[in-house]
């Protein structure tokens, strides 16, 4: 089992509270199993609230980076567009990815811009003795981001799909939901989007649902958080909730007849329909 917990604050000291720890549950104790027990899988993941694993078997995040960035040797205040959000792959155990004392770059003025994904100290490490920008982009070091997303969106999970019944485009790729931002003007996010992968990496990301996109509406006021990914009889699911409207939202591609549609999903005491794409 991989637990993931996120940081006490915005910018902790240390990676302590900011990793995931992998455990044996084959066999557990009565008094259950100690969190200090666990091999720390993966380390410096400042909020990997989304995990999954890929028809390789591989370990994949969504984290939320910090907010308030601001360092004066890179224009000042950068936290409308830094640091980016992270799709992390945890390719390898026992890696460290940088959080509290790195963040990664989505978008700085050209005159300092090495690229998305690149590392930076943060400003509160930077005089530490230890670490520096050198040491936050030597990848002996620091791992970096997978794909980097556009800052304060709050990813907040990644499904894969490999089904059939969706669009050619959406297949062997990945969902994520974005949550939406509060740390930026005008705000991000509140959208699910689809990260196209080539050769078992992210290459590029589109809209796949959103309040102001281009390809459907939402209903008001929702906010994507959890998602599944699900096959009844024969038709591919892709159910997302959303905590604003306590709402759980179906969509399909290509439903077979023998389905019915709208198909029922409750919602505390009321009935809700799903949304057929």
């Amino acid at each position: 089992m991989y637990i993931s917990v996120g940081s006490t604050s915005n910018v902790d000291p240390d990676s302590t509270r900011s990793r995931i720890n992998r455990f044996n549950i084959s066999v557990v104790p009565t008094e259950g199993i100690s969190w200090d027990s666990g091999y720390v899988f993966a380390d410096g993941l400042r909020n990997e609230v989304g995990l999954t694993f890929d028809n390789l078997d591989r370990l994949w995040g969504v984290e939320n980076g910090v907010d308030n960035l601001n360092r004066i040797d890179l224009g000042g205040d950068i936290h409308m567009s830094n640091p980016a959000e992270e799709v992390n792959l945890f390719n390898e155990p026992g890696q460290f990815y940088g959080y509290p004392y790195c963040w990664s770059e989505y978008d700085l003025a050209p005159q300092y811009a090495k690229g998305k994904g690149t590392q930076w100290t943060h400003p509160n490490f930077m005089n530490d003795g230890v670490h520096n920008d050198a040491w936050c982009q030597e990848r002996s070091n620091v791992v970096p981001p997978a794909y980097s997303l556009a800052a304060h969106q709050a990813p907040l999970d990644i499904k894969f799909y490999y089904g059939n019944s969706f669009p050619a485009q959406y297949q062997g790729g990945a969902f994520v939901s974005l949550h939406g931002s509060w740390n930026r003007d005008p705000p991000m996010g509140y959208r699910v989007i689809h990260i196209k992968f080539s050769s078992g990496f992210p290459e590029s990301e589109s809209v796949f649902l959103a309040n102001n996109g281009t390809t459907q509406q939402w209903p008001n006021n929702v906010r994507p958080v959890a998602m599944a990914v699900s096959n009844s009889k024969g038709a591919d699911c892709l159910f997302i909730s959303s905590d604003t409207t306590g709402e759980i939202i179906m969509m399909t591609f290509n439903t077979p007849a023998e389905i019915t549609i709208p198909l029922t999903l409750l919602r505390r005491d009321r009935v809700y329909s799903s949304m057929k794409k």
